[in-house]
């Protein structure tokens, strides 16, 4: 009789075996299609195992490099007697830097939004720092730039957050910390450009000391006289070394220039008044 598709080893069993035999023969290619899907999900659930596991140790490592960046940063304000260009760079770089990470590593991957805390944990005090070291640099007027960071923190908080917004994968709380984080980042970003990068020619100007004040965890501040006609009584964040040899009725010199961003800035020294700038950190060549 004719074989058909089965195996030739089945003519020589009983017609019993031989069903039970050729059963077996035909499901085996199920079970080892079975195995192989089963060992092909194991090794996708170990693999995204690993992803997360790698995710994890990834934003463990960045938050721990934020706090140790923030603490040298404190530590270089206090050493460095002109930190300004690192310190903008460092700034500027560190939030979106720990931002992208935790989109690569993590956010990507599980679909989470992890990024928006790694940003408001990098920018919690990354931008008060930067501005320990300008407490000498004061502007003419903060107006424009509170209008112009509250604008731009708003803007870039937008654009970040609104897609997720639209998707419902978070509340309203997140964009608003965004917004105010995003406000303090642009405003200390703001002000060191437009003092750091600024090339203009400096105005001189004397006026007279109506009074000092100590501040806490600050610069010494001295309250000047209007220089400028139409002008106020000025709070100036000045070094130690200035507030200790001036007093009030003295006369003080004011250094003013019209800054990179066109947000006019100046900074006390003692007489005489050379046009230059003084020591502009409070703590700089400690």
């Amino acid at each position: 009789m004719g074989s058909g598709n089965c195996p030739r080893w089945t003519l020589a069993l009983t017609p019993v075996a031989a069903a039970y035999a050729i059963c077996e023969h035909l499901a085996m290619p199920h079970e080892h299609a079975t195995t192989t899907g089963e060992a092909t999900v194991a090794a996708a659930l170990a693999t995204t195992t690993r992803r997360n596991r790698c995710g994890e140790h990834v934003v463990e490592l960045l938050m721990s490099g934020v706090g140790i960046i923030n603490f040298m940063m404190f530590l270089g304000i206090g050493l460095d007697p002109n930190p300004y260009r690192w310190l903008m760079a460092v700034q500027i770089g560190l939030p979106w830097v720990s931002f992208v990470l935790t989109w690569h590593f993590q956010d990507r991957q599980r679909g989470s939004d992890n990024r928006y805390i790694a940003f408001l944990f990098s920018n919690l005090f990354t931008p008060l720092l930067a501005l320990i070291a300008f407490g000498h640099m004061s502007l003419v007027s903060q107006l424009s730039l509170v209008g112009g960071a509250c604008v731009a923190g708003l803007a870039v908080s937008a654009v970040l957050t609104t897609p997720a917004l639209i998707h419902r994968r978070f509340g309203a709380t997140i964009p608003i910390m965004m917004a105010g984080s995003l406000a303090l980042y642009c405003y200390s970003a703001l002000y060191q450009l437009n003092c750091v990068l600024d090339r203009s020619p400096s105005t001189v100007y004397e006026s007279k000391i109506s009074a000092k004040g100590l501040t806490y965890l600050g610069p010494n501040a001295l309250k000047i006289r209007p220089w400028i006609q139409g002008g106020n009584i000025a709070t100036v964040g000045v070094s130690p070394k200035v507030f200790h040899s001036v007093r009030p009725g003295d006369t003080i010199c004011i250094v003013q220039r019209n800054g990179a961003l066109h947000m006019p800035w100046f900074s006390a020294q003692t007489s005489p008044c050379t046009g230059v700038t003084v020591d502009i950190g409070p703590v700089g060549g400690m």
